[in-house]
């Protein structure tokens, strides 16, 4: 995990390739996800599924012609809310 202190809210990346299975966090994971700030979390798919309840995925993939697409997808009613409200 690394820390980037200094904005509106703190942000945390983790990345949790390096897990060997599903649901085998650390202990301070746990105030990372549901902490003050925000958490960018690679490789999502091996948290255990209890952590997931209220999140906001993002998914970046290359795109024909060389762009990128992104995918929002709100997982509980406060990112709903986040996609729903007016840019």
């Amino acid at each position: 995990m690394t820390e980037y202190p200094g904005g509106r809210l703190p942000l945390a990346h983790v990345d949790l390739y390096r897990l060997d299975a599903p649901g085998d966090q650390a202990p301070f994971l746990r105030d990372v996800l549901y902490g003050e700030g925000v958490a960018a979390v690679e490789w999502f798919d091996r948290l255990s599924p209890a952590a997931g309840d209220e999140a906001l995925l993002v998914t970046l993939r290359f795109a024909p012609g060389g762009g990128r697409a992104i995918r929002l997808v709100a997982r509980g009613a406060r990112h709903e809310l986040l996609l729903a409200a007016p840019v």
